[in-house]
């Protein structure tokens, strides 16, 4: 590692010497100063395989790349004065050598970036590492070296690798879930305790609390958020619209397994387990997809949110209606009935009124009838009565006048015995 000072000393004396010609003495610092780069990048790779050591191998690799590819630029103009070196047409005073041999060595870095960002797991690391390479393009800018460009296709592709690997896990945990049938609500003491912390927490940025009633969702939640919180470190502008589609494509299969376990299910659930699917179905539209939209939002700070919950969910959405639909036909139907039955037990509380009236009226007319009958009897009775009395009376005035005229007879039978008066 000697300094520019010491490069044109030994430069000067092979010129002097006159064994070399300039092209060749270009081609002798350029081949010397290169095998003295790779040194330092071979000594420098200690790294294993973990990601830990790739993280590690490509930050050094990146920083020795920035600064002595610097250096040796710098050296090779100051020591041939020659300024348009990195020039790539051969009408350059070097034909070209400076040039090729860096975009050898940048294209060797780029090979190595490659290689090794798939090893990275996590959005730090990647995102340091971004850092630094266009840290390094925009250093090595200044001699023209400027690569900055050819980063986004390696970057762009490692995060949405990660990213794909992180929704498709997500995925797999939520069909797991659905599929053992965790269906049951979390403890109301659970969910306030919940509510009650999430309270000061910045608005639109905490899962909502409905969520505890749906494990399965609550679940996806969980994996979303934790894979979205990796993109937040290393969310490149680029990859917005391809981020957009992965989670897209995520909660859109996510929302057909909900759909499909609906479907498959539904005639083995009790009433109680219909309507936590189907609230569960509700709370996916209506809590866990704008809530995630909000999030990728906040990730690359876009002014409104691009995913499109309708179409995400279109088919929960349809079974939800069309479950909907005929749950409002069951009860039309179940307040028909219950008007015809009203109805019928109407009709039939009037028939039977009406029955009881008539044979209250038919009760009360046999007692009139009866009563007269009564009254009648008694009237008979007491005219037989009154027609006896007076039967007894003329009886009694008979024998009273049969009486006085036996009187009267006796008397006269006496007068007409007694002898004339003297």
């Amino acid at each position: 590692n000697i300094q520019l000072p010491a490069c044109l000393h030994v430069i000067g004396l092979l010129r002097r010497l006159g064994r070399h010609t300039d092209l060749e003495l270009r081609q002798q610092f350029l081949q010397c100063r290169d095998s003295w780069l790779q040194a330092s990048i071979d000594d420098s790779r200690g790294a294993a395989a973990s990601s830990s050591g790739s993280y590690a191998h490509l930050c050094k690799f990146t920083d020795l790349i920035r600064m002595h590819m610097f250096e040796i630029v710098t050296q090779y103009r100051a020591i041939f004065l020659d300024f348009n070196s990195l020039q790539e047409d051969k009408a350059s005073e070097d034909g070209g050598l400076l040039y090729a041999w860096a975009h050898a060595r940048l294209s060797h870095y780029l090979s190595v970036l490659c290689k090794g960002l798939p090893n990275l797991k996590e959005g730090n690391q990647i995102a340091s590492v971004l850092d630094k390479a266009m840290y390094c393009g925009a250093y090595l800018g200044r001699e023209g070296l400027d690569f900055r460009g050819s980063l986004s296709p390696p970057f762009e592709a490692r995060v949405l690798a990660l990213l794909q690997a992180g929704l498709s896990s997500a995925q797999a945990s939520f069909e797991s879930a659905l599929q053992s049938h965790m269906m049951t609500p979390m403890p109301p003491a659970l969910k306030s305790r919940y509510e009650e912390s999430s309270g000061a927490s910045a608005p639109g940025l905490h899962p909502p609390s409905s969520l505890l009633d749906h494990p399965p969702l609550a679940v996806l939640c969980n994996k979303v958020s934790e894979v979205l919180n990796e993109l937040r470190e290393c969310a490149i502008a680029s990859t917005r619209s391809r981020a957009h589609n992965a989670v897209a494509s995520c909660l859109s299969l996510s929302c057909e397994s909900l759909a499909m376990f609906w479907v498959e299910q539904e005639s083995s659930l009790d009433k109680a387990e219909r309507n936590q699917v189907l609230s569960a179905m509700r709370c996916m539209v209506d809590a866990l997809l704008p809530y995630i939209s909000n999030c990728l939002q906040k990730v690359y700070g876009t002014a409104k949110p691009e995913l499109k919950v309708s179409v995400v969910a279109a088919c929960v959405q349809e079974q939800v209606a069309f479950e909907e639909k005929a749950q409002r036909e069951r009860e039309l139907e179940a307040e028909r009935r219950k008007k015809e039955e009203e109805e019928q037990k109407r009709r039939a509380e009037e028939a039977a009124a009406a029955a009881r009236r008539k044979a209250e009226e038919e009760v009360a007319e046999a007692r009139r009838r009866v009563e007269a009958e009564a009254a009648e009897r008694k009237r008979k009775e007491e005219e037989a009565v009154e027609a006896k009395q007076r039967a007894v009376a003329e009886a009694a005035e008979a024998k009273r006048k049969l009486e006085h005229d036996a009187e009267a007879k006796r008397k006269e039978e006496q007068a007409a015995a007694a002898p004339p008066d003297q």
